[in-house]
């Protein structure tokens, strides 16, 4: 894959969908919206209402069965609009009189000024959030036989099976978790790598991210 200039590079995730974001940039962003101000209601709730949404679909955000009101908004916009739901795009609204977030842009315009690299070098955790939670659902479900599954990934990483155990023990994605605490605990683990750890064992999941890398929609 070629790499883009700085210039373009810029301009280019200005135009990509809000869920492209890099995982770690996406959830910091969700958990900033997600803290309710109940003086300005400049969070998730009037962001909600800038999207053109009604009384109705802010108050279903609300609700205590929604753990990242943010993360389904976004969902919603970029179903609803897939063509404009763009980073460009929830900027401006962000940068609005009404929700003067200066924090969250600060934060997508620090990601997008940042110097281009191949996405082949991209760390596990910053792999875009919608193409990580493909990957971490197909990892997520347990191979009976042969454990081609995020287990074996732990294997391949040198984790015992008490450690193993324990990514089953109240997570609702293992997979997640697993990526979490090796970058944690060891540094990097790169697209690239995680495409040879998966290489020969889970074709499916290498397919998802070979289509990323290359900048192919997955289907």
């Amino acid at each position: 894959m070629s790499v883009l200039g700085p210039r373009d590079l810029r301009r280019f995730r200005l135009l990509i969908s809000v869920l492209e974001i890099p995982d770690s940039v996406y959830r910091t962003v969700c958990i900033k919206l997600n803290s309710k101000d109940e003086i300005c209601q400049n969070d998730y709730r009037m962001l909600c209402e800038c999207l053109g949404y009604d009384d109705t679909m802010a108050r279903g955000l609300e609700q205590p069965t929604t753990v990242n009101p943010t993360d389904e908004l976004l969902w919603m916009w970029s179903k609803r609009d897939a063509d404009k739901a763009t980073v460009g795009k929830l900027i401006n609204l962000l940068e609005e009189k009404d929700l003067r977030r200066t924090d969250v842009v600060e934060i997508l315009k620090d990601w997008v000024k940042e110097d281009p690299h191949s996405r082949l070098s991209t760390r596990a955790n910053d792999i875009p959030h919608i193409t990580k939670s493909r990957i971490c659902l197909k990892l997520k479900i347990e191979d009976i036989l042969w454990w081609r599954d995020y287990r074996m990934l732990a294997e391949k990483l040198k984790y015992n099976r008490d450690e193993i155990e324990s990514l089953r023990q109240g997570k609702t994605d293992p997979t997640g978790a697993l990526i979490k605490m090796w970058c944690q605990e060891n540094g990097r683990l790169t697209v690239s790598s995680l495409i040879e750890l998966l290489t020969g064992k889970r074709g499916d999941v290498v397919k998802v991210l070979e289509n990323w890398v290359d900048g192919k929609k997955d289907l």
